[in-house]
């Protein structure tokens, strides 16, 4: 699956490259280690997981993907509520988090209100980890994620971007597995069609009308199937480029990929809801002239609240 650098953003030094990645080694070494107060899993954790590992390949190879590398049970930490928010990983009232540099998933066991929700939450962070993943090595040598499937992240870039984007087509591949295997998640845990189709068990449901929006759009305007359009969507979080996403630029205006990078970014709540708000505005739009006020109007709204939020951060 590993194709091009995996460290962009720069030209690196032989030296650079074999201390970092002697580090990296390292940490994803520590990330197989219990955390401090974690359990041992149950049998049917770890049957999950290891249910996920085959669910993704075979998902991987129906986009024409081999090579997927089973993710390690030991990498996999579900934990509960009070070892999980310890954790500066995971986000407020998150059920799970992961970190591309040092390849740690952890889960939340205790927010999850049945299996299936477990399950989709134990899915969602396992295809992070899959996505395609690229590092930049900063000036002072520290190693931050530069990309993680359609997310992009680093200081050579200046921002985060895509983040809501990548979100929504990691949660609509979840849907998309749960619902393939439906047959045989009922048969080993149980699980029922009732709860797979249960929107509340998702993340990120909010921007499923957008990935709609833009999915019929693409296949209107190429001439496709919807499923097909979404496959190559779908295809891109594990390659190299990101070039699928270059049609919702054809399609919906040369201001629109700028306009989708505005998406689910910002930290502040209020000031996201705001700018998502907006950014779904944009994509629903068919008037050119309107499109091109709305694109303005989020980028320097986006500008203003990225300044204040850095501000925040340098106070």
């Amino acid at each position: 699956m590993e194709k091009g650098p995996r460290f962009i953003g720069g030209k690196y030094s032989p030296e650079t490259l074999k201390d970092v990645n002697a580090v990296m080694a390292e940490w994803s070494n520590e990330a197989l280690v219990p955390i401090e107060g974690e359990r041992e899993k149950a049998l049917e954790e770890a049957h999950m997981i290891k249910t996920a590992n085959e669910l993704i390949r075979r998902e991987l190879m129906s986009l024409g993907i081999a090579g997927y590398k089973s993710i390690e049970p030991a990498r996999v930490h579900v934990l509960d509520a009070d070892t999980f928010e310890k954790n500066d990983l995971v986000l407020e009232e998150s059920l799970g988090g992961h970190s591309a540099v040092s390849n740690n998933i952890l889960i939340n066991r205790s927010d999850a209100k049945n299996k299936a929700e477990l399950f989709a939450h134990i899915m969602h962070e396992m295809l992070h980890y899959a996505a395609m993943q690229r590092f930049h090595i900063q000036e002072s040598g520290e190693v931050e994620s530069a990309r993680s499937g359609y997310r992009l992240n680093s200081s050579w870039l200046g921002r985060e971007a895509f983040r809501g984007f990548n979100e929504i087509m990691v949660e609509n591949t979840v849907m998309k597995i749960l619902s393939k295997h439906q047959s045989r998640l009922s048969k080993e845990f149980g699980i029922t069609e009732q709860e797979i189709i249960d929107p509340s068990i998702y993340g990120y449901l909010q921007y499923h009308n957008l990935l709609a929006t833009i999915t019929e759009g693409i296949a209107h305007a190429k001439s496709m199937p919807e499923p097909d359009v979404f496959k190559r969507l779908e295809r891109g979080q594990f390659e190299g480029t990101i070039l699928a996403i270059k049609d919702i630029a054809r399609v919906f205006g040369k201001e629109a990929l700028r306009v989708l990078s505005c998406l689910g970014v910002l930290h502040n709540t209020e000031h996201r809801d705001e700018m998502d708000r907006m950014v779904i505005q944009y994509f629903a739009t068919t008037d050119d002239q309107e499109k091109i006020l709305i694109a303005q109007t989020i980028q320097g709204t986006f500008g203003k609240y990225r300044l204040e939020e850095s501000e925040q951060q340098e106070g």
